[in-house]
């Protein structure tokens, strides 16, 4: 025997696999394109190299490393739509395969693997059966070619808004319908619908001699939708999920007819509760024949359980509905209709500290960076803002020339923030690097522009990407 060709490596090596690639089938000419050869090595380190191999000479070209987890790669050959794949087991398992005529390493949603092998039988065409832990698992790989996977998790409601706890990783949903019953009392009347439906003429219920799939529900909510009620009447709820178990660990139903609609975690000056809950919502709201409320609230949620479970503090009644939150600086910034108010946590209720009425139609997108903020108007786009704590003020220093109906907002840097509106455009505004140099060199900040202004808005304007 005789070294045809020589690699060196970061590390030791501690699997080797040789996988032939098939490129392409069914070329212009009909015939199918020569296969290439990959010498695969998982190394200690983690890292997976992979080098092509001349099939003539044998001599290694084209090398290229991932690094795939702390554990050394173990390299396992199986069988995936027909052709030959190679499956990488470190801290979690890797798929390497050929889709479109591209070979793709792609990680599995699975759970640590030991060894695996593939098989073929009459029940399944194509599976995999591993070791896990103490455990043999029997599993087939579904949905090649997607880069993300997605796991449906059925809500109660329509989902509107969410939030993660910044530290116990958990979501926080918020879930609203106009016109429909709240669970219990759906499931109730289900029930009497049913036991209505089941009664025969004389009153006794009716012998069905049918198979057992009878006995499930006939008319699921899933195919034929939920039953309607009052378009004033409102159902919500605010939902705490481990996105890693896919269980709802609180459930927290809303009473007399509110529905929620902005929600944020906040830590206050006061550090007595650590990061709290706050949620935004309206009681009775109607936009036909004309947009109208009842009240607007701000409930103040205290996290309890390792963020598990959540615990009312106190309630405040706002004279608008809260349609954006956002934490500021040890406070509660919040978009009040066309209002801009920042509170503060009191013992029974939120203290209001200073606001801005200068907005023109309603305020649906807060965002913060240092001292500016970035205020989203359901109608007229982006505007910038201050807030100078030495005189407890919040001003507008620019704003946007187009009136963008916006619907969706994203902050991208200190002077750009990108927004989408109804009608299908995704934009990005920036605020000119010699204005935002101005402003930050002024000592008042832009304060004594803005109380000029200029075309009935703020006194800068800026630029559209």
């Amino acid at each position: 025997m005789q070294i045809l060709s020589l690699q060196s490596v970061s590390s030791p090596p501690e699997s080797l696999l040789f996988l032939e690639v098939q490129a392409s089938v069914g070329g212009e000419d009909g015939a199918d394109h020569p296969a290439n050869l990959f010498l695969n090595a998982g190394l200690q380190n983690g890292v997976l190299f992979r080098t092509v191999v001349d099939m003539v000479t044998g001599q290694l070209s084209d090398a290229r490393s991932r690094f795939l987890g702390l554990r050394a790669p173990k390299l396992f050959s199986v069988i995936v739509r027909g052709r030959r794949a190679m499956l990488c087991l470190s801290s979690r398992p890797w798929l390497g395969y050929i889709h479109q005529g591209h070979f793709l390493l792609t990680p599995l949603s699975y759970e640590t693997l030991e060894y695996a092998a593939s098989f073929s039988s009459d029940q399944c065409a194509e599976g995999l059966v591993a070791v896990a832990g103490d455990a043999l698992r029997v599993f087939t790989i579904e949905r090649l070619g997607e880069t993300f996977n997605e796991t449906a998790i059925p809500l109660r409601y329509t989902p509107r808004k969410f939030v993660h706890h910044p530290k116990r990783k958990l979501l926080v949903i918020i879930e609203s319908d106009q016109g429909a019953f709240p669970a219990e009392e759906r499931e109730a009347l289900k029930r009497e619908c049913f036991e209505a439906a089941g009664m025969g003429e004389n009153g006794e219920q009716m012998d069905n001699g049918g198979d057992d799939e009878d006995k499930d529900d006939p008319l699921s909510d899933e195919q034929y939708g939920y039953p309607k009620a009052e378009s004033s009447r409102w159902v919500s709820c605010i939902r705490v999920l481990d996105p890693r178990s896919t269980t709802t660990t609180c459930l927290l139903e809303l009473q007399d007819n509110e529905a929620a609609f902005s929600i944020c975690t906040v830590n206050f000056h006061d550090k007595e509760y650590g990061t709290l809950l706050a949620v935004g919502t309206a009681k009775g709201l109607q936009f036909w024949p004309k947009k109208s409320f009842e009240a607007g609230y701000i409930h103040i949620y205290r996290f309890k359980e390792d963020g598990r479970s959540l615990e009312l503090l106190h309630k405040t009644q706002v004279d608008g509905v809260p349609l954006a939150m956002c934490q500021f600086q040890g406070r509660l910034l919040t978009g009040i209709g066309s209002v801009l108010r920042l509170y503060d946590l009191g013992k029974r209720r939120l203290l209001r500290k200073c606001e801005n009425k200068l907005f023109p139609n309603a305020i649906n997108s807060i965002h913060t960076y240092r001292d500016r903020i970035y205020v989203g108007d359901i109608q007229e786009s982006f505007h910038y803002c201050k807030y100078r704590r030495d005189e407890n003020q919040l001003y507008i220093f620019a704003d946007d020339t187009v009136p963008r109906w916006l619907t969706a907002s994203y902050h991208i840097d200190f002077d750009t923030m990108a927004g989408a509106d109804k009608f299908g455009n995704f934009y990005f505004v920036r605020l000119p690097q010699d204005v935002s140099d101005e402003i930050e060199e002024d000592p008042t900040g832009g304060k004594i522009k803005w109380e000029q202004g200029k075309l009935n808005g703020a006194p800068n304007k800026v630029e559209e990407k």
